[in-house]
């Protein structure tokens, strides 16, 4: 599969340089609506989101939050795989940022900076927009097939981003911060390592507290970052909060981060590209009921979700 993806992302950029930019974002919303019907796996994961990040949200709602959620993905890859051709203004004139000041100030310390984001929206593309205005920035990302690893950085890097393994990138990402520097990570999926359970969107998650110790040990503000794709599809909304200071203790810190990106999160519940499981309440629940009714609940839910067919750090979207 590694070796089919390293082949199908140089393949699509290579075919979207005869596309204008709208036709495509047309192309890509047809094979997303094709993907609400087939891929009935990743459509439950949306609904087992969406319970917790869109609570009020009715049925019909639901629905379309769903393919929504698709639509998004499918229009954010258009614009990842254009970017090794696209101009440094082309970049530039697809994100709108007005929270700038934030990100400076907490640069101004002279500590670098820890920029910590979910899997919301465009995340590569924060990264490869930072790096076109200048910033010096570091990626920290999960570690993935060798092959599709050479061709996710050189992507990345195309406006001078640095790319670093979450397993091995540890002392790069201290030296940048040493040097006052961005180091940014994304803190709302883990995968594997020291961790915290916190509460997130009405439940409880497993998250990873690299981002809250990086910060304690250096000294670097933390600043959270959002960067949602617009519903038109025209481009994006990029926003750096107010720094948070690193106090308290590690937990402390990443339940405080927990906290701002939940509400990320349930501000734009169709835009996180989570798709697996990762709730903890629903697992405790299920382990206290009695044999009868896990059975009943899971028919009611393969009824619930028959009509849906099926199919199967910063790197939120790499592992799929």
């Amino acid at each position: 599969m590694a070796s089919i993806k390293a082949l199908l992302i140089p393949a699509g950029t290579f075919l979207l340089r005869f596309l204008p930019r709208n036709a495509a974002i047309v192309l890509a919303y047809i094979v997303a609506d094709l993907c609400v019907l087939l891929c009935a796996a990743r459509g439950r994961a949306i609904d087992q989101n969406l319970a917790r990040t869109a609570p009020s949200a009715g049925r019909s709602e639901r629905r379309r939050l769903r393919r929504a959620t698709f639509r998004h993905f499918a229009g954010i890859w258009v614009d990842f795989l254009r970017v090794p051709f696209l101009t440094r203004g082309a970049i530039l004139d697809l994100v709108r940022w007005s929270t700038r000041p934030n990100l400076d100030a907490a640069l101004r310390q002279g500590k670098g900076s820890v920029i910590v984001t979910a899997h919301v929206g465009a995340l590569d593309f924060a990264g490869i927009y930072l790096a076109a205005l200048g910033y010096p920035i570091s990626v920290v990302v999960e570690d993935i097939d060798p092959r599709l690893y050479r061709i996710w950085r050189r992507y990345r890097a195309s406006t001078g981003m640095r790319v670093l393994s979450r397993r091995h990138g540890a002392v790069g990402a201290y030296r940048a911060l040493r040097r006052g520097e961005i180091v940014a990570v994304v803190a709302d999926r883990l995968i594997d390592g020291p961790r915290l359970e916190v509460d997130f969107c009405g439940d409880r998650r497993v998250v990873p507290i690299g981002p809250a110790a990086f910060a304690l040990r250096t000294g670097a503000p933390v600043v959270i970052l959002q960067i949602a794709r617009r519903d038109d599809g025209s481009g994006y909304d990029l926003v750096t909060r107010p720094a948070m200071a690193p106090s308290g203790t590690t937990e402390e810190l990443t339940r405080s981060i927990a906290v701002e990106l939940t509400r990320i999160v349930r501000r734009f519940p169709e835009q996180w590209f989570v798709f697996e499981a990762g709730w903890l309440g629903e697992r405790a629940e299920r382990r206290s009921l009695p044999i009868r009714q896990l059975t009943a609940r899971g028919q009611e839910r393969a009824h619930r979700g028959s009509g849906v067919p099926s199919c199967s750090s910063w790197q939120g979207r790499d592992a799929r």
